[in-house]
């Protein structure tokens, strides 16, 4: 009996030891199932897919430099109107109430049937 026992031990280690080996860890790492050729053609894949995403991130670029330029113009314009209006107000503010009323209303001294 006791010899059986060894027999079956020695056999279930066996079974298990091959089905490790061979059903088990394999699965684990899946990369050893497939194929350089498989590899190849995923790399390619991956390399045009590389290239498409570079010529995009080119047109990217340029767009956000072209969008940085009208940022700025725009930043100068502001800067050049809030000048202005500054300016405007100053000088309005130092008018008298008859050249508040000249201002606002238009009105001009000059007859214009003398004017060419």
């Amino acid at each position: 009996m006791n010899r059986w026992k060894i027999i079956f031990a020695i056999f279930f280690f066996a079974v298990v030891v091959l089905v490790l080996t061979q059903i088990i860890i394999p699965q684990e790492n899946g990369y050893e199932l497939r194929t350089p050729s498989d590899w190849k053609e995923q790399n390619q894949n991956l390399l045009i897919k590389n290239q498409s995403l570079d010529l995009e991130i080119e047109d990217l670029e340029k767009q956000v430099d072209s969008l940085t330029a009208l940022v700025s113009k725009n930043t100068v314009t502001i800067g050049q109107l809030k000048t202005s209006l500054n300016e405007k107000i100053t000088t309005i503010s130092s008018y008298s109430d008859a050249e508040l009323l000249v201002y606002f209303s238009r009105f001009k001294t000059d007859s214009t049937a003398h004017k060419k």
